[in-house]
């Protein structure tokens, strides 16, 4: 379980990352820079809740077998090659907010998968608050591409 919630803050920081990356791309708004920086900066909070999560007794965990394993780490090697493609290179926008949307649709998917699985209550709540999370993120960036596709018509 412990390995579980590790690639999770990984996979957050990594996208944390990605953000960061987005939101200096000089070419782009202020307006649009300080929505990547904000979820830079919530996918880093994301990662410090997992990360002090595991600071809890081993026995609030459930059984690992429950756990997508496979899927958390296919998502992270997902997130480290965009990470590795999108370094040096400039986007446009329209391909960074694509890029947010599928990776916020992903960590919806493993947070909610995985909110169940687990014995404690407290990390239940916290799972499928990230997940809650992650689909604001993906309905902002939704929003954001409906108004670029409605400039570009």
């Amino acid at each position: 379980m412990r390995r579980f919630i590790n690639i999770c803050a990984e996979i957050e920081k990594t996208v944390g990352h990605i953000y960061q990356l987005l939101s200096a791309i000089p070419y782009f708004e202020p307006k649009i820079q300080q929505m990547f920086l904000t979820l830079a900066n919530d996918e880093h909070d994301h990662a410090q809740q997992l990360d002090f999560s595991l600071r809890m007794p081993t026995d609030i965990y459930e059984d690992e077998q429950l756990l997508s394993m496979e899927q958390a780490q296919n998502l992270l090697r997902k997130v480290e090659k965009s990470l590795k493609e999108i370094s040096g290179q400039s986007l446009s926008l329209i391909d960074a907010v694509d890029l947010g949307i599928e990776l916020e649709g992903d960590f919806c998917r493993i947070h909610l998968n995985n909110a169940v699985n687990f014995k404690d209550k407290n990390l239940k709540k916290m799972f499928s608050a990230m997940a809650r999370s992650e689909e604001l993120h993906k309905q902002q960036l939704l929003e954001l591409k409906t108004k670029l596709d409605g400039l570009n018509q």
